[in-house]
């Protein structure tokens, strides 16, 4: 699909939407994985500044 502007006579193409379908229903595995790995590196980060809490209240 192409827009074309009546000023400057360029043309403008389109980027269709991507459909959400198969990624809100996890059919597809590249959403699952993508979804694992932030759920991983979010539990990281939360694990890193616990044992960060833990070992300043330990050197007190």
């Amino acid at each position: 699909m192409i827009q074309t502007q009546a000023k400057t006579n360029s043309s403008i193409t389109l980027i269709s939407p991507i459909d959400l379908t198969p990624i809100i229903k996890s059919e597809s595995s590249t959403a699952v994985i993508l979804a694992c790995a932030i759920l991983i590196s979010t539990l990281l980060a939360y694990i890193t500044k616990l044992v960060e809490v833990i070992m300043k209240r330990q050197s007190r």
